[in-house]
């Protein structure tokens, strides 16, 4: 019995710190994301510039946005048109721009974007981006538009946790940047 309960202890030890590096792992890979359709600051039009700052994947096809280039994503008809200097890369009924690696950017109008950026046709008129990132992502953007940095850390951390109880209570759904959606602002 006395040899017995030094490998139980060994054992629970090795079980907690494993458990314990791969919880993290586990979090990230669940983290809340939150969709917002961009109409704020792009407003309806017709035809967008694009440019990401690093490649892009187009989710379902063989083509890729290159780094530094600039891209023009229009309606036609009831679809969207990708182009780069007037020639057509695709035309779809929409299409997701997904980015080789976290940290890039994808600049919409001269605004710049994380995440995964999903275009789509509003109403056969206009076209209508929609980004999605991960929640904590979207808290860093959103946070210091509605209050001042200066605050205290608390107030800080407060105001935090109130956008995430917010953005959370329209999970699975998109929300917009407009005023709408109380306060939810850009990216």
């Amino acid at each position: 019995m006395k040899k017995i309960l030094p490998v139980l202890l060994m054992l629970s030890l090795l079980i907690a710190i494993y458990s314990a590096a791969v919880a993290p792992v586990q979090a990230a890979e669940t983290e809340p994301t939150v969709s917002v359709k961009l109409k704020n600051y792009l407003g309806n039009q017709s035809s967008i510039k694009i440019k990401p700052s690093q490649s892009y994947t187009i989710a379902d096809s063989k083509v890729t946005l290159q780094a530094n280039t600039e891209y023009e994503v229009k309606v036609a008809g009831s679809k969207v048109k990708l182009l780069h200097n007037q020639e057509v890369l695709g035309e779809f009924d929409s299409f997701t721009a997904k980015p080789s690696t976290y940290e890039a950017f994808l600049s919409i109008n001269n605004r710049n974007y994380l995440g995964n950026v999903q275009f789509t046709n509003e109403s056969s008129k206009y076209v209508r981006p929609i980004n999605t990132i991960p929640m904590e992502d979207y808290l860093k953007g959103v946070v210091p538009k509605e209050v001042y940095t200066s605050w205290h850390a608390d107030a800080l951390k407060s105001q935090a946790v109130a956008a995430r109880t917010y953005a959370l209570s329209y999970a699975s759904k998109i929300i917009d940047d407009t005023n709408k959606f109380s306060g939810i602002r850009r990216i």
